[in-house]
């Protein structure tokens, strides 16, 4: 059975405001293709809401990968962003501090760096700062001769066996007779 390894760990907290935040480490995780993956983002203090009266919050979700600018997945809590594929979903708890990014499916083009990022309000009239925090998913994909069939298995494994053993002889001169 084929596997996907996504690690995810909380590599920095970027923020200019003098108040802290708490933001909660994940876990690394193992699942396997077409499984589900969960991001979460627990701020502290609270997340403004984008409007009075919804359950809109200023919460986003970005992907990027190696070499790109980053992508956004999600807005507002919950809406996706033009294109996002329906796999990507948005969720908050009902205490405005704990927010999650869900991956549906896991495919390996899901691998790269994501950033939750939240506004919220430093307590001082008019002033609020945006708060940056990046995870890193990484997805592996199984070697490629794990990908073939169960019987070609053990050929794979001896092909390897061989060039490594080719590799720690180094060069051989062969003789004609």
């Amino acid at each position: 059975m084929t596997l996907i390894t996504v690690m995810i760990w909380m590599l920095t907290t970027c923020t200019l405001s003098s108040v802290g935040q708490i933001l909660t480490q994940p876990e690394d995780q193992t699942v396997k293709p077409d499984q589900t993956v969960t991001i979460n983002c627990n701020h502290k203090p609270a997340v403004n809401r984008f409007k009075t009266g919804t359950s809109q919050y200023c919460m986003s979700w970005y992907h990027q990968i190696p070499g790109e600018a980053p992508k956004l997945l999600i807005y507002f809590t919950s809406d996706r962003a033009t294109g996002v594929s329906s796999r990507f979903s948005g969720s908050e708890s009902g205490n405005h501090m704990d927010f999650t990014l869900t991956i549906s499916g896991v495919q390996p083009e899901d691998s790269g760096v994501y950033y939750c990022q939240s506004l919220y309000d430093k307590g001082v009239s008019g002033t609020t700062d945006f708060v940056f925090t990046q995870y890193k998913i990484i997805v592996q994909k199984p070697p490629q001769c794990l990908m073939k069939r169960f019987s070609l298995l053990s050929l794979c494994l001896l092909k390897q066996e061989i060039l490594s053993l080719l590799t720690a002889l180094g060069p051989v001169e062969l003789e004609a007779t």
